[in-house]
């Protein structure tokens, strides 16, 4: 009976374990891609030069330990916030299980232009992210379904930065780094 009180006492003083939010990370952006002239018309403008906002994506890595469904989740750029904001939505189930990568395309026929390769999961937005990162500055914002910012990320020339054709990778113990892309 001792014991009995005593375990009681005991959970009394444990805190409640609520559902936490998911947390999801930007773990790599590709925002200013180099395409190559080989890509399919779709993914030009109306006078044949390369549409490069097209290409960009945006790779999200679920650090929950359990499954998260992004419909309804949104992205945006510097945008965000203000009176002219571009804010693009998952519209359909894109669901990442604890520990997975996905990507987020601008357009997946520009996408798999770049990486005819690509075997992993992919929801293509079929419109800029935001209106299209900056090439030198911007910021990625992903929110949730509730309106809250879970990630974001700033880059500039200063801080860190990318140079055409590279990708800002998230790197345990090193922040995001300029990288080789990796989808």
């Amino acid at each position: 009976m001792v014991w009995l009180i005593l375990l009681f006492s005991v959970l009394l003083l444990i805190p409640s374990v609520s559902a936490q939010d998911p947390l999801i990370r930007i773990n790599e952006v590709l925002y200013y891609p180099d395409p190559t002239d080989s890509a399919p018309g779709e993914c030009k403008r109306s006078d044949g030069v390369l549409d490069t906002p097209k290409f960009e994506w945006i790779e999200l890595k679920n650090l929950s330990s359990y499954e998260v469904n992004l419909k309804n989740w949104k992205l945006s750029d510097s945008t965000y916030g203000t009176s002219n904001q571009y804010i693009d939505q998952i519209k359909e189930d894109f669901i990442l299980k604890p520990g997975e990568l996905g990507v987020i395309s601008s357009y997946d026929s520009c996408f798999l232009a770049l990486y005819p390769d690509f075997n992993g999961k992919m929801y293509s937005l079929e419109s800029y992210i935001g209106n299209g990162l900056n090439n030198s500055s911007d910021k990625v914002y992903l929110i949730d379904s509730s309106g809250n910012v879970v990630w974001d990320l700033s880059y500039d020339s200063t801080t860190i930065y990318a140079r055409k054709g590279q990708s800002l990778s998230y790197m345990e113990n090193q922040g995001y780094i300029a990288s080789t892309p990796s989808p």
